[in-house]
């Protein structure tokens, strides 16, 4: 020891202070800027009385104890650095990555084990937080979570919640455990509450498993499974069922299954499973929670089921395939649902290249099972079923070759196509047609044969590239021609991709220029097509499109097809938004003329205003929908509205959403719509994650033309 100041190394320890004395060589006090260090925990006091025969360090004064970047702060602290046990009095702390602790004691029993006494814990900094929970015990493991009892949840000084136990995660890593519960309330269903838990099963696996609970006595089961078991294998899986006794469809035994999975079973074998598959046409609308899937979507109620086992070779690609493809489609007082089966569709295809020399070629043999159904569940007996059965043969082969040409790329190709449908009920009703020796369509009694060509070329000119001094500019110009004979497919079934070869002789011109700046980019492009096949308007539309981008505040894209034989529009695209301070505002205009009836909608405005601040979030947004027989705003009824509201901490933030939106009830001719209105609440705890749950959710029956 060196009185009056100094320093000392002893047991792997390092003690600094301005002042230090050893009155009888067993107790050594320190007074005075004290910091001791032992590996990566460092401890500094005003003062700091140590017993070597117990190995305790008794420090007082703006105590601090940092382990990397975890600190508590003590009135008191007695510690035995050498088995990391310790009282800590009157404690605040930080654990990393961002939780802050406080108590009137802490008892350290093991290198991340503490208990805690009547203490608080928070993501969120300051004296008053905006929120936290206290509780009367507790214990705390580092990087896993904090276990309370008595424990009461709190918006600054308010309580808001109390609980007689608390799973808090405090860690950086996921972990299992239980998720944030939904509340929620569904005018069928009645209150509902949702649980679930997380499974972290290895650094490569994990699964949630849920389940919304209903006050009508539903209950409705979640399931997840992710596995990444390499680089381009993966294994996911997502499920729900319900027994419902509320339903609105036609079935009680409701359920969802999504899968995108492939995995290898060989150094050249592989196997894909692919599903988006539900138990009834109104599933998606009434109850689906497809929440932990990654942006679901699926506006057009169609579904798929698809396994399919391929192996590699370097001359071809062999597999077989099970696929079902399903779509459910609205009718009056009821619904169709359409299915083709391909059970199985066994296939070979490679694409081989020797040189400039490249090939392609395909060979697909499909059992087709073909099935639809109306129907009608109001009115007994109504139900119909249209089914057709049939084998299809499909070969395809295609030669090309790239020549540079130094001002340009030439590419020629021609490809074959062989068809051939068997046990076909259509086959007796095919008009035979002869384009030439290699393009005909020939039928008997029960089987129709096609034989058709593809032939053309493409030419892309180099890109012509010129830098200014602000921006630069890029010219890409391509040609293309492409000839397929016309042929009768008037009673060959159009349900698998190949099936329906529609005739051309086609010559094609692309252009598109492309400018770059440091703050904003603008992308040109035109499309024009000469059909020389076609009897008359052999100019098929021009497709004109422009994207422009600055700064990210501003954006527009525009696609406009117009119709030289009709001098009018047929297809018209815009999208715009801008961001002018806290205030965005966006907008996006389709108008479709291809297949305007009576009853297709096929004009569409969708509008959105959104306000953000420091402290609020605000959105506003509009979608409406109609039929115009050309460009036009009229005829447009809205068929949602909502309204979006948040407040912003920064560890926290809560807010409401408000939705009107149509809703068709299973007897409506869908000439009218009711409404439904739902009102979400939203919170986000940093730490604790952030959910969506439905407060509530009306509907009305009222048959109502439009609704603001």
């Amino acid at each position: 020891m060196l009185p009056g100041g100094g320093n000392t190394k002893a047991d792997n320890i390092t003690l600094e202070a301005d002042e230090m004395f050893a009155p009888d060589n067993i107790t050594y006090e320190a007074t005075g800027n004290v910091v001791i260090m032992k590996d990566n925990a460092t401890l500094t006091a005003d003062k700091v009385v140590y017993d070597r025969a117990t190995g305790v360090f008794d420090a007082s004064g703006n105590v601090r104890l940092r382990e990397g970047n975890n600190f508590f702060d003590c009135s008191r602290l007695l510690y035995n650095f050498a088995e990391e046990k310790g009282t800590f009095i009157d404690v605040k702390g930080f654990v990393e990555p961002y939780h802050y602790l406080e108590a009137e004691k802490f008892e350290r029993t093991g290198e991340v084990n503490f208990l805690i006494e009547k203490g608080r814990f928070t993501t969120c900094p300051g004296e008053a937080p905006d929120w936290s929970f206290t509780a009367s015990r507790a214990t705390m493991d580092i990087g896993h979570y904090i276990k309370s009892t008595n424990t009461t949840g709190w918006i600054k000084s308010v309580p808001v919640l109390y609980t007689p136990y608390l799973v808090y995660p405090i860690k950086k890593d996921r972990e299992s455990g239980f998720l944030i519960p939904k509340l929620g309330s569904n005018s069928t269903r009645g209150s509902m509450l949702g649980l679930k838990y997380f499974r972290d099963i290895n650094v490569d696996k994990d699964a949630t498993i849920g389940t919304n609970i209903y006050t009508s006595g539903n209950v409705h089961y979640l399931g997840e499974f992710r596995y990444a078991k390499g680089m381009n294998e993966n294994l996911y899986m997502y499920g729900e069922f319900m027994n419902d006794s509320k339903s609105e469809s036609d079935k009680e035994t409701r359920y969802l299954f999504y899968q995108d999975s492939n995995f290898k079973i060989g150094d050249n074998t592989e196997v894909y499973i692919e599903a988006d598959y539900v138990s009834d046409y109104r599933y998606l609308r009434d109850i689906a929670d497809t929440e932990m899937v990654d942006n679901y979507d699926n506006p057009d109620n169609k579904f798929y089921a698809d396994l399919r086992l391929i192996h590699r070779t370097d001359y071809a690609d062999f597999g077989i395939r099970f696929k079902n493809d399903m779509q459910f489609t609205d009718v009056d007082n009821g619904y169709k649902k359409t299915e083709v089966n391909r059970l199985p569709n066994i296939f070979v295809r490679k694409n081989l290249r020797q040189g400039f020399l490249g090939f392609n070629y395909t060979a697909d043999f499909d059992h087709v099972l073909y099935r639809e159904k109306t129907v009608y569940p109001a009115i007994n007996g109504a139900d119909s079923t249209v089914e057709d059965e049939y084998e299809r043969m499909h070969l395809t082969g295609e030669i090309y070759t790239p020549i540079n040409l130094k001002i340009a790329t030439f590419k020629p190709y021609a490809q074959i196509l062989a068809t051939r449908w068997d046990n076909i009920d259509e086959a007796p009703n095919v008009h035979r047609s002869h384009g030439s020796t290699v393009a005909q369509i020939n039928a008997d009694e029960s089987s129709i044969d096609r034989l058709t060509y593809k032939v053309g070329y493409e030419i892309a000119l180099n890109e012509i590239y010129r830098k200014y001094e602000k921006f630069s500019h890029s010219i890409y110009n391509t040609f293309r021609y492409e000839q397929i004979p016309e042929l009768d497919h008037s009673a060959i079934p159009e349900r698998i991709e190949g099936d329906y070869i529609e005739g051309t002789k086609s010559y094609t011109y692309f252009l598109k220029n492309y400018f770059d700046a440091e703050k904003w980019n603008l992308d040109a492009s035109l499309e024009q097509t000469y059909d020389a096949m076609l009897s008359e308007s052999r100019l098929r539309p021009i497709i004109a499109k422009i994207n422009y981008n600055y700064d990210q505040k501003t954006g527009m894209y525009l696609r406009h097809d117009y119709d030289h034989s009709d001098a009018n529009t047929s297809l018209l695209n815009q999208r715009f938004y801008i961001k002018k301070g806290p205030v965005t505002f966006s907008e996006e205009y389709l108008y479709e003329d291809l297949d305007y009836t009576e009853e297709t909608e096929n004009t569409s405005l969708e509008f959105s205003i959104a306000l953000e601040f420091k402290k609020f979030e605000f959105a506003f947004e509009t979608k409406t929908s109609g039929k115009n027989q050309s460009i036009s705003l009229d005829n447009l009824r809205t068929i949602s509205n909502s309204f979006y509201g948040t407040y912003k901490s920064g560890c926290w933030h809560m807010g409401l959403s408000l939705t009107q939106k149509e809703y068709n009830p299973i007897d409506d001719k869908g000439d009218y719509s009711g409404r439904e209105q739902i009102i979400y609440f939203v919170i986000g705890l940093q730490g604790l994650g952030t959910f969506k749950s439905p407060l509530s959710s009306t509907r009305s029956s009222d048959r109502v033309d439009n609704f603001y």
